[in-house]
């Protein structure tokens, strides 16, 4: 849920044409995409505090352990954390068309 509803409301806005909106939404969905690359990233050493007690496992370190991907936690968390990077990338972009769009109107 943390990735899908920012990308949901980016989806609308495009949808609707409205690139400045377009951009705030994948500015969130970056900080969510740079918090999930972070989480990925503990898997190994599980430093993080958890929600729940004690008894509460991390959830990314069981995912990956169950699929025997471990190893590649890094490389995982390196891939998310460059989706962040892209949808701010792509977000600056939108925001500038969107101003340089309002600044090339005429006003009547």
């Amino acid at each position: 849920m943390q990735l899908i509803m920012p990308a949901i409301f980016a989806f609308s806005f495009f949808r609707t044409g409205q690139n400045f909106s377009i951009s705030i939404m994948l500015y969130w969905l970056a900080i969510n995409f740079f918090s999930v690359g972070h989480y990925v990233a503990d898997a190994i050493y599980m430093n993080l505090p958890l929600l729940g007690g004690e008894n509460v496992i991390h959830d990314w370190n069981y995912l990956l352990s169950s699929l025997k991907l471990l190893g590649q936690t890094q490389t995982m968390a390196n891939i998310i954390y460059g989706a962040g990077i892209l949808c701010i990338f792509i977000g600056l972009m939108l925001a500038y068309q969107a101003f340089q769009y309002e600044n090339n109107k005429i006003v009547v």
